[in-house]
């Protein structure tokens, strides 16, 4: 796998409503519904079946994504409370990628995810108008998702 792309979103800060209440455990929390929901916090996507199982003593999620004319495969690994990691199998249409999301506290008041896109590619991809399109895509979805999640915490039952 290449790394294609990556970027940083603050989830919480000092100077944030949600400080002292949105901790890592909370985050990590509303990850795994993200995980579990992805239809939830990204419009195209119709629905996701899920497979529940355990893979060395730790829970993996295999999922069938439906976007009406596509359905993705794909598989969710978990490092409590760290990271995301969804790898999605590769198909005649697209090549097999990997979208990690880390969860990183680089001061004890303030909360980061890390998002890292890869595909399966032999050599990084030309960095055209099309991949940088890509990336302001994927920028938006994860922001979006972010917001997502903390209008979720202002709610009183969090997740629905």
């Amino acid at each position: 796998m290449i790394k294609i792309h990556e970027h940083l979103i603050e989830v919480t800060s000092p100077s944030d409503v949600f400080h002292s209440v949105l901790t890592v455990q909370k985050l990590w929390e509303h990850l795994l519904h993200y995980a579990e929901h992805p239809h939830e916090y990204f419009e195209p996507l119709q629905s996701c079946k899920i497979q529940s199982r355990e893979e060395n003593g730790l829970r993996v999620l295999d999922r069938l994504l439906d976007f009406g004319s596509i359905q993705v495969r794909d598989t969710v690994h978990f490092e409590k409370e760290k990271s995301v990691c969804i790898d999605v199998m590769a198909t005649d249409s697209y090549k097999a990628s990997r979208l990690t999301i880390q969860i990183e506290c680089p001061q004890a008041d303030s909360i980061f995810l890390r998002f890292t896109y890869e595909e399966d590619l032999l050599q990084a991809p030309q960095d055209d108008i099309f991949l940088k399109l890509r990336k302001k895509a994927y920028e938006q979805k994860d922001m979006e998702m972010v917001q997502t999640i903390r209008a979720r915490f202002e709610s009183p039952t969090n997740l629905n």
